[in-house]
């Protein structure tokens, strides 16, 4: 480290022009002048592998904030210097040192090789150093013809997770009619590095950009079983028409960039940004960083991959563990379903009762073999879904029941059949809206004593979505807004009628055999409930039970919480509530969501108070990227009816 620090604080004192470049790198490299090398370090493709992104009035900066990941000092910021001290150390010092400097910058001695048709030699092939030794690991093993963008759903549970995460996947693509085992697939991925334990704290710093973000590759086995199995999370694949070329430049980039800092914004400088400057890196004309000029949300990449002209090759659905028992279990007949549901009846993972492994073979005997296999099937499907958040003894339960079922199923000599699972156009990421809007609405409030007059609503909200229009290509029963700001104006002026910092409200309707669900909600910010004397600034939560309306399509749900906060007159207050909850899908792209809470607020300063606030929101989206809703709003005795326009860009 010592060694490496003090040859790039060398290097950093030099300059190109006072020192002859060695023969190490051809009489052609003599021969580059310094106009050429401006040239060539302002070509979209060198700034692409340094990973700046352009600012306003300025000539750009790469995001990188590691100082390892630069030879010049003013890397960061000049891509001329950094071009010079790079062909200097790839040609100067002893052999170990050049070819410790070929290993470590990949991408940029093929870049350079290519644009001044040079060749730099391997002084020392066989290196030990560890950063030479890391990179013919890499070059043993990161073998790819195919890359693909691979979304990964949102998990409500995760706030690395809150909008989604993109990955790149590489892997190598046999022939038509190579029969030859398939070689490794691998997975990059970028995302944050902390041991930050606190729930609270961990969302804040994210979003404020406290956390240093590692970019890193890994099997494609690991990815799958902590993803798709583990937190049950689907995938959708989109494999791209890059040729060996363009990959090579992304694999090269990859091993420059792994374990650098790049320090780690949920807006902004995230994952998904990352998987787009690799892209750019194999591709710079698609310069799909500069398609967004401010907050990068993974579904929204998605649509620009999706939408860019020649990039898409095909879209491949990978379902969770827990979608494939889902279609499993449903598509049971009437004997098998009453038989599935007898096997699991005195069993924990089912009642959720510590009964032990309770699994009831008796039940499936008066069955067909090829009955019994469908059942069995079925219930290790159902058994996969259960290993999160277990104890040692839960753990240990749920292997017993594994090895039970699976041992009964492998005495049956027959092939099971399940119809393909559907693909579910309706959470697919390349079919939503795109996350931020913008909108205009009017509103004016009714009570006995006032009528009020006409109000404008200015309103604008980075990510996501809220629960009112949870519609096409986003997850079932998912509200997640951050940074929703609104204003109104009127012959009094402007004034802020609400702004939420974050705001979560996730009731998915139950998808296996159980009854209901459970739901919660969070909500910090300020909200201005009625126009007189009601202005509060509030941290909210709420959990309850959510159960499914299958002839209407919809759900319903009843939930208990608790707001603290600080009301107009300074009065600290808290008001425990109950909500009720309906929520209904009328036709493609309408949805009509209401609620009704009942709650007592108690404060410092005043008696205590009950107040019934609640909404009826009907939203309906006509054509991309256009919202249009209909909003009626109660608090006690006061009545707004709303009308909001939004634009989604």
């Amino acid at each position: 480290m010592l060694k490496s620090l003090a040859l790039r604080t060398l290097l950093g004192a030099m300059t190109f022009a006072h020192a002859p470049i060695a023969t190490a790198y051809s009489a052609r490299a003599n021969k580059i002048g310094p106009q050429e090398i401006q040239t060539a370090a302002n070509s979209q493709r060198w700034r692409k592998i340094l990973l700046y992104r352009d600012q306003w009035r300025t000539n750009g900066k790469s995001i990188v904030d590691d100082p390892e990941f630069f030879l010049n000092p003013d890397g960061a910021t000049n891509p001329d210097v950094e071009m010079e001290n790079t062909l200097r150390v790839f040609s100067e010092g002893t052999p170990a040192e050049r070819q410790e400097a070929l290993c470590r910058f990949p991408a940029r001695r093929k870049f350079l090789e290519t644009r001044f048709q040079i060749i730099f030699s391997d002084t020392d092939p066989k290196n030990e150093s560890e950063i030479c030794k890391r990179y013919r690991e890499f070059l043993e093993v990161m073998r790819s013809n195919s890359v693909s963008l691979v979304f990964s759903s949102i998990n409500a549970m995760n706030p690395h997770s809150l909008f989604g995460n993109t990955f790149l996947k590489f892997k190598n693509n046999k022939p038509v009619g190579d029969n030859s085992e398939p070689g490794p697939v691998f997975i990059v991925s970028h995302s944050v590095k902390t041991d930050q334990a606190n729930p609270i704290l961990l969302p804040y710093n994210i979003v404020a950009g406290n956390y240093p973000g590692m970019l890193n590759w890994f099997p494609a086995e690991k990815f799958s079983g902590e993803l798709v199995n583990s937190e049950m999370r689907e995938q959708w694949e989109y494999e791209l028409n890059f040729n060996s070329d363009e990959i090579s430049y992304m694999l090269a980039a990859v091993f420059e960039l792994t374990n650098r800092r790049v320090d780690y914004f949920l807006l902004d400088e995230n994952g998904a940004y990352m998987m787009l400057a690799l892209l750019d890196v194999g591709r710079p004309s698609l310069n799909l960083v500069n398609k967004f000029t401010s907050f990068f949300i993974a579904g929204d990449t998605v649509r620009a991959i999706v939408n860019s002209p020649n990039l898409l090759n095909k879209v491949q659905y990978h379902p969770s563990a827990l979608e494939k028992y889902v279609a499993m279990e449903q598509n049971l007949g009437k004997k098998e379903g009453t038989a599935y549901k007898e096997l699991f009846a005195q069993n924990e993972f089912v009642t959720k009762k510590a009964l032990g492994s309770k699994i009831n073979l008796e039940t499936i005997t008066e069955l067909t073999p090829s009955e019994q296999a469908r059942v069995l099937d079925t219930a290790l499907a159902f058994l996969n879904t259960r290993g999160q958040k277990l104890t040692k003894q839960q753990l240990a339960r749920l292997k017993r029941d594994q090895e039970t079922v699976a041992q009964k199923r492998a005495e049956l000599s027959v092939a099971t059949e399940f119809p393909e699972l559907q693909v579910p156009d309706a959470t697919a990421p390349h079919f939503a809206f795109p996350a931020s809007r913008i909108g205009l609405g009017v509103t004016n409030p009714f009570n006995s004593n006032n009528h009020g007059q006409p109000t404008a609503l200015i309103s604008w909200r980075p990510a996501l979505q809220t629960l009112e229009s949870s519609f096409r290509g986003m997850p079932d029963g998912l509200g997640l807004g951050f940074l929703n700001l609104e204003l109104m104006t009127n012959k009094k002026g402007l004034s802020l009628r609400e702004f939420s910092l974050v705001s979560m409200d996730f009731i998915p309707a139950p998808k296996t055999n159980e009854t209901f669900t459970t739901n919660w909600s969070m909500d910090i910010g300020y909200r201005q409930q009625c126009f007189q004397a009601c202005k509060q600034s509030y941290l909210a939560a709420q959990y309850g039970l959510t159960w499914r309306l299958e002839r209407v399509s919809g759900r319903t749900a009843v939930r208990g919480g608790l707001k603290l906060g600080d009301d107009q007159s300074s009065a600290l207050f808290v008001e425990p509530g109950i909500t009720g909850l309906l929520s209904l899908e009328l036709v493609p792209q309408n949805q009509w969501t209401n609620s009704l809470t009942l709650s007592r607020q108690m404060s410092l300063w005043k008696g205590p108070e009950w107040h019934a606030t609640g909404s009826s929101t009907w939203a309906w989206r006509p054509a991309e990227p256009w919202e249009l809703q209909g909003s009626f709003e109660l608090r006690n005795s006061e009545i707004q009816i709303l009308a909001r326009s939004f634009y989604y860009f």
